[in-house]
């Protein structure tokens, strides 16, 4: 269980995990790793240089990796090959509205929206930041949910047409 000040306790794996889970990506071939449970995340990225790093990755190359398909809405596949993806450019909680959480969203799936329009909200150190559309389109489905941990860059929804 990890705790903030404040905050409600976020379940997730326990410290001697996270420590066994960390051991194996340094020792395996790997550079980074993300797991997400609920509304824990954790992400580890492995830096090397030089000699350490030409090997890494000569073993990632020969070795066979195993991959799970996850489905994806079909509306966000889309948009994420056309490049139509909204970004939030802070690092927060991804919010809809800026009322209390249930408040209605600024905007829902299937709305057309314009070039620079609200579509959700990163709150960060008592304030929000807005995420905006860069075009004009069809707004396609949310891949955060209202309340997830955001990062900078992190896509929360796809934009259609």
């Amino acid at each position: 269980m990890v705790c903030g000040a404040g905050k409600a306790p976020v379940e997730g794996p326990s410290h001697a995990e996270v420590t066994k889970f960390a051991k194996f990506v340094e020792e395996s071939g790997v550079a980074e790793v993300a797991i997400r449970s609920g509304s824990f995340r954790l992400k580890i990225t492995k830096s090397a240089s030089g000699a350490a790093a030409a090997a890494a990755a000569a073993a990632a190359a020969a070795a066979p990796v195993e991959v799970e398909s996850v489905p994806v809405a079909d509306d966000v596949s889309d948009a994420a090959a056309d490049g139509n993806m909204v970004v939030a450019y802070s690092v927060g909680t991804f919010r809809r509205s800026r009322g209390p959480p249930g408040s209605k969203p600024v905007v829902n799936e299937g709305q057309k929206v314009k070039g620079g329009q609200v579509v959700g909200y990163v709150f960060q150190l008592g304030s929000f930041v807005d995420i905006t559309t860069e075009n004009p389109g069809t707004l396609g489905s949310f891949i955060l949910d209202d309340g997830e941990p955001v990062e900078y860059g992190e896509a929360v929804c796809a934009l259609l047409d």
